[in-house]
């Protein structure tokens, strides 16, 4: 996460944000997406998929 992404504050207001627009957003730190990219797009995939079925 992002320095800022740290502050619970900044993190509920990002949410109260995205809920309000309908937005799902998905966090990964740096070391997953470097060290263990297979997982984070598993974890993508799996999140697309289960939009797809609700639809």
């Amino acid at each position: 996460m992002s320095y800022t992404h740290n502050f619970e504050e900044v993190l509920d207001k990002d949410e109260k944000k995205q809920k309000n627009l309908g937005l799902s957003v998905m966090r990964f730190d740096d070391e997953e997406v470097l060290k263990d990219i297979h997982n984070v797009l598993r974890e993508i995939t799996g999140f697309i998929l289960e939009l797809e079925d609700k639809n």
